[in-house]
């Protein structure tokens, strides 16, 4: 079987994990996706959109909004030139809201941008293989203390301390909040490369003849999702209703998961059908310290060292038989193999 032998991306780890054989036609044998989700076009078309808003200082809701849908035929115009099949639906109006609400914020408004969109090139020696690592990072900014303290009250609580501008490594995500917990963040694969890079590698801007070596340690590395900005349009989501009454019942108050969901079926024991979280607070901190970054490239090494050696099994799970980029090729590999055997 073919092995890769390019340099890894920030997102080969997590996507490794997800499904191995997934990677082998995505990275190794390169193949074109038969499928692309509208959402992670939008999601594309969203982050220009962004650059656009940092590079041009314009923070005009209706002009972003512009660039937004510009950039998203464009999108959709190469998809389809590669002969892929646009998968799901986008509801732009949203995208127009997570654009007004970005462009509102002080924080952003009055960020001093270090790098947006940069690409970078480090390496990892765990032991005697050294792994390459080329990517881009979304957005490395200066903040100003101040604009952080009313959304996010919860860094200054406790012993941490910031000069008059904090340093953010910020990866952008057109979409609602997931592993955000503490633990998640603090593990997360790809803030853990971007991390390295930002310390250890070197960054390729725009301003510069050649490679620059930033040797930083951000004092916080953030996940933005900006969907967590927009407000739930009433405090119904956040109640279960009762059928017979019509009374509605807290969900915290709820001991069991709800049997009803938020639709009057069944949603058979899962509370995230028949609830809605309350909203997040969009940025979601962590941090890594020089202690961290020293055990980074022996947690990365596993992984890396088994697409290294070519172990590409399939990882069955529910994207087998829903949303798969490569379901056909995969499926034909597997039913081949039956009639072979």
């Amino acid at each position: 079987m073919e092995r890769f032998g390019g340099n890894f991306h920030q997102s080969d780890i997590k996507q490794y994990l997800k499904c191995p054989r997934s990677f082998y036609y995505n990275r190794v044998l390169e193949l074109d996706k038969e499928k692309v989700s509208l959402g992670n076009l939008a999601g594309r078309a969203g982050h220009r959109a962004v650059e656009y808003a940092h590079r041009e200082k314009e923070w005009s809701p209706d002009k972003l909004f512009q660039v937004f849908i510009s950039a998203l035929e464009a999108e959709k115009v190469k998809a389809l030139d590669k002969s892929q099949e646009l998968h799901g639906a986008v509801d732009v109006e949203r995208y127009r809201t997570m654009l007004a609400l970005y462009a509102g914020k002080p924080y952003n408004r009055e960020a001093q941008v270090m790098a947006a969109e940069s690409a970078f090139y480090s390496e990892i020696k765990p032991a005697k293989t050294v792994y390459s690592f080329a990517g881009r990072i979304d957005q490395l900014l200066s903040v100003p203390t101040e604009t952080l303290r009313t959304d996010f009250p919860r860094l200054f609580s406790n012993s941490a301390k910031f000069a008059d501008r904090v340093l953010i490594h910020r990866d952008l995500k057109f979409g609602r909040r997931k592993e955000t917990s503490a633990f998640e963040l603090a593990l997360n694969p790809q803030i853990d490369v971007y991390a390295f890079a930002l310390k250890y590698g070197v960054f390729y801007l725009p301003d510069q003849a050649a490679p620059v070596t930033l040797d930083l340690i951000p004092d916080l590395h953030a996940i933005y999702y900006l969907e967590d900005l927009i407000p739930y349009e009433s405090d119904a989501g956040t109640y279960l209703k009762d059928p017979d009454t019509g009374g509605r019942v807290p969900c915290d108050l709820v001991p069991e998961p709800c049997r009803v969901g938020k639709t009057g079926k069944a949603c058979e024991g899962k509370r995230a059908w028949c609830t809605k979280q309350k909203r997040g607070e969009g940025m979601y901190f962590t941090t890594r310290p020089a202690a961290r970054l020293e055990v980074i490239p022996r947690e990365l090494m596993n992984v890396c060292a088994s697409i290294r050696m070519g172990h590409y099994p399939r990882q069955l799970g529910e994207l087998c038989f829903s949303y798969c980029q490569f379901r056909s090729t995969c499926e034909a590999e597997v039913l081949a193999g039956l009639e072979a055997a």
